[in-house]
């Protein structure tokens, strides 16, 4: 036979050993560190057994049925009213990340404008907060993120209590203690622990260098953008003080410094900071901006704890529990008297076992991190000489000094530690009991109680709520407003819909939680004198509300939204309206019926027409009442339709009045019944040919629009839109302006900036031309465009901020947006047909720096790791 023709030879299968040297490997590892696999199984076991076994989730938006709207259909007890600035100020910018990425360099939704999430909100881009809101649903990312804040703080715990030679049990319990302590569990959900949660990382990456250990330059670089990012400025300067103090103590303790990894560690802080740079910056400048460091100067030395609070190291709740709504509290403590704030328990061993830990001689660092304990708890309770020497510090004297409470459990940690591995050294006699296992049972059960412990704290601070009622539900109200067209903002009143809850249904809302520039608080001050009563949230009383101040029209403000068993803003309107027919008695209105009453438009604040209306009857669902108002001439100037299930809830039907409506002249205002019966106003004057209608002339420029189960609606008839033309323009002094309510926004913008030449051009342009249309494009990626067209020149005046933030663009040439009313923008436009882009872009000039940043952190890491493989 041929060599060809021969048959090929089978090829002899080798069994591969891979799966099982995996298999192997794990499970030597699993054996190893069975200690540290216990405590988490059992801690994570014990926190999230409501979600694996009674079908509800960790979630603390319950609160929004504390407030209006979802207090009218409410379907849960709230079960921690405490926690209310995760679900009303960071689930929303969640939301936003999640599925409106439009809003990344602008968010629209509160304060009538803030940079986006992308600065201001930096601490969404947090990888704690990131990665759950990407990978999961959003009514479970609160589990997510405190799913992370408590493994990356065990396992870098774990590894760092190793390093420092304090043994496996020991090392087991300190990573216990700093992963879920108290005072870092009732900061899960806060964004203060997007940084508290990298302290072991950063004490292990020291502890590594000190021991001749190599650790890598982007492992730092990491480390260092986590911590830029983390969005709370305060607990990253706790965390920079306390690396810098234990390095200090080991190269005093171990006279060596390791300047290789010191140089590395600076270098990869540097490119942390290029690459962080677009965020950072537009965050301090609007941080600027909002004079919130002017009034928080002296806060380091405000607050302080009472030496007695002292023993909530070891009873939790000797002030009362949130959860079980027996707060009582330190009422001396002002803003900081909550359970937050004030919880510093460490677990029922840790104290114990610290105390143990301070006789193990081959803790070296032992007296080191008492002495920090020590100190920790001068500062919290304002001991001698403690607000000069930490209150004062760069970056943390604009914070409570009672926030240092989050480094505790880092020295209580090591001090439980080194207890731990002194008592394994305990060997009674030969034979005893620890001899036949009982050390290793005695290890388990201090591992086991210590978890149990301090899961069952954490999981009876946090609320669980059913898997449907995770989110909370758009109601009717909000239905409506979100179907309205835009763009327009809304007014509500008291805590309905909580700021900054108009983000997550994408509600322009003026008011504001944590985000307010300084002039724009100055604003809302002047129309509530009530708004800046707390001190961090802006929020309306319709009691002291201005609702004729003209800064109203000039923000775009549409609707006023108002609970439904307050009655503030319909006794305002029924107190501003002025009969002009009294009426005197009611009369039927019957389905088919019109009836018609002439009136005239007078001069002065006239912005509806009002007639009382009492409901009966309707036939079907489509059954209305229609109202017009029409000129001699029989064309139709303004109309209305009330169904019937609107009609229901109504004392009064409006008609607006239109802005363009000729004063001095005569109109007709037309009732007509489709499928309706009731009654309405009429009075003893009537005239030939005409029923008998009452007829009031609103004078304050808000009319009821529509009535919902669970909020009224009310219109601003003085609105104006965002963007409109004038052809005035004024030069006026900021206080000047703040004084004025009587500034005519609607045909003239103020500027504090001398435009002579601008208003001179703008006035030569004659009457007759003065008409531009202009029409709004969608929002997109920071960038409004609209499309304009005027016979003539004219100043596009607009309720847009004027921030760094900003350029304008006409036709796609740059534009110098000139600031008008105080902080808008406003820009000229030439006759004809063009294209106006108001474009948002945070950190500009920034990213160039931002990419050199991360080219070089990957590229030195690439070669650092390259050389080290090499050497090996």
């Amino acid at each position: 036979m041929s060599e060809l023709a021969q048959p090929a030879p089978i090829p002899t299968i080798r069994q591969s050993h891979l799966p099982a040297r995996v298999t192997g490997r794990v499970t030597r590892v699993a054996r190893k560190h069975r200690l540290i696999l216990l405590s988490s199984a059992i801690l994570l076991g014990v926190l999230f057994f409501p979600s694996l076994f009674m079908g509800r989730v960790l979630s603390p938006n319950d609160a929004y049925c504390n407030y209006y709207p979802w207090a009218a259909q409410k379907t849960v007890d709230v079960q921690n009213p405490l926690i209310q600035d995760p679900p009303f100020s960071y689930l929303t910018l969640m939301s936003m990340l999640k599925s409106d990425w439009s809003s990344f360099h602008w968010n629209r939704y509160i304060g009538s404008g803030l940079p986006g999430f992308g600065s201001v909100a930096a601490a969404v881009l947090s990888p704690f907060i990131l990665i759950p809101t990407l990978l999961l649903p959003l009514g479970w990312i609160y589990s997510g993120i405190v799913l992370l804040k408590i493994l990356i703080p065990l396992f870098f715990g774990y590894r760092w209590l190793r390093e420092e030679r304090l043994g496996k049990t020991g090392a087991t319990l300190g990573a216990l203690v700093i992963a879920a302590a108290g005072p870092c569990a009732v900061w899960w959900l806060w964004q203060g622990s997007n940084a508290t949660a990298l302290y072991p990382v950063g004490m292990y990456f020291i502890a590594r260098a000190f021991h001749g250990k190599r650790n890598a330059l982007i492992a730092y670089g990491l480390l260092a953008i986590c911590f830029a990012l983390s969005g709370f400025p305060a607990a990253v300067a706790y965390g920079g003080y306390l690396f810098l103090c234990y390095a200090i103590f080991l190269t005093i303790r171990r006279w060596r410094f390791p300047e290789g990894d010191a140089i590395r560690a600076s270098f990869a802080s540097i490119l942390a900071l290029m690459i962080s740079a677009p965020f950072l910056a537009p965050f301090i400048s609007f941080l600027q901006r909002t004079g919130y460091l002017e009034t928080r100067q002296l806060a380091g030395a405000r607050y302080f704890f009472p030496w007695h609070h002292l023993l909530a190291l070891v009873a939790p709740y000797r002030l009362g529990d949130p959860a079980g709504h027996q707060w009582i509290g330190e009422p001396a403590l002002g803003a900081m008297n909550n359970f937050v704030e004030l919880t510093i328990y460490l677990g029922l061993l840790t104290l114990p076992l610290a105390l143990v830990g301070l006789f193990r001689r081959r803790s070296g660092a032992r007296f080191f991190f008492l002495a920090l304990f020590l100190l920790l708890l001068v500062a919290l309770c304002g001991g001698a000489g403690a607000t000069q020497l930490i209150g004062s510090l760069p970056g943390i004297r604009f914070s409570p000094l009672p926030r240092l409470r989050v480094l505790l459990p880092i020295p209580a940690a090591y001090l439980a530690a080194s207890g731990c591995a002194l008592l394994r050294r305990i060997n009674p006699l030969r034979g005893g009991f620890f001899a036949h296992g009982g050390r290793w049972i005695t290890e388990i059960l201090i591992v086991i109680i210590a978890a149990c412990d301090l899961g069952f704290f954490a999981a009876r601070f946090y609320p669980y709520v059913r898997f449907q009622d995770s989110l909370p539900a758009p109601s009717e109200t909000l239905q409506f407003l979100q179907r309205e067209q835009g763009p327009f903002r809304i007014a509500p009143f008291f805590p309905y819909l909580f700021p900054n809850a108009a983000e997550l249904f994408r509600l322009e809302d003026i008011r504001s939680h944590w985000g307010a520039e300084k002039q724009y608080r100055e604003l809302m001050h002047r129309i509530d004198p009530t708004s800046l009563d707390q001190p961090t949230v802006v929020l309306f009383n319709s009691l002291k509300f201005n609702f004729s101040d003209p800064l109203l029209a000039m923000l775009n403000v549409r609707y006023y939204v108002e609970q439904p068993d307050i009655d503030i803003i319909r006794w305002t309107i029924e107190s501003g309206t002025q009969p002009i027919y009294a009426a005197d008695t009611m009369m039927s209105f019957r389905s088919g019926e019109v009836l018609r009453r002439s009136v005239r438009i007078e001069a002065g604040p006239f912005y509806a027409v009002a007639i009382p209306f009492q409901f009966q009857t309707a036939l079907g669902k489509d059954s209305f009442i229609g109202m017009q108002m029409l000129t001699p001439s029989g064309q139709v100037v303004a109309s209305a339709r009330f169904g019937a299930e609107e009609l229901r809830k109504r004392q009064r039907l409006f008609l607006a009045v239109p802005r363009a409506c000729p004063k001095s002249v005569p109109v007709t205002v037309a009732l007509t019944s489709r499928g309706v019966w009731g009654m309405v106003g009429a009075s003893k004057e009537s005239a030939p040919g005409e029923t008998p209608l009452a007829v009031g002339r609103v004078k304050v420029p808000l009319i009821l629009e529509h009535e919902f189960s669970d909020g009224r609606l009310f219109r601003n008839l003085a609105e104006l839109p965002r963007y409109y033309p004038v052809w005035l323009l004024k030069t006026m002094s900021d206080e000047v302006f703040m004084k004025r309510n009587d500034l005519d926004f609607f045909t003239t913008a103020y500027s504090a900036t001398p435009s002579a030449g601008l208003a001179s051009w703008l006035a030569e342009v004659p009457a007759g031309l003065r008409d531009a249309q202009v029409s709004i494009l969608p929002f997109r990626g920071g960038r409004q465009g609209m499309n304009v067209q005027s016979s003539s020149a004219f100043f596009l005046a607009s309720s847009e901020k004027l921030t760094p933030e900003l350029r304008v663009y006409v036709d796609g040439k740059p534009v110098e947006a000139l600031p008008i009313n105080r902080m808008f923008a406003g820009v000229p436009v030439p006759a004809g047909r063009h294209r106006v882009d108001f474009v948002r872009r945070i950190g500009r000039g920034w990213w160039t720096v931002s990419l050199a940043g991360l080219l070089l952190l990957i590229g030195t890491g690439a070669v650092e790791m390259r050389s080290r493989g090499g050497r090996g």
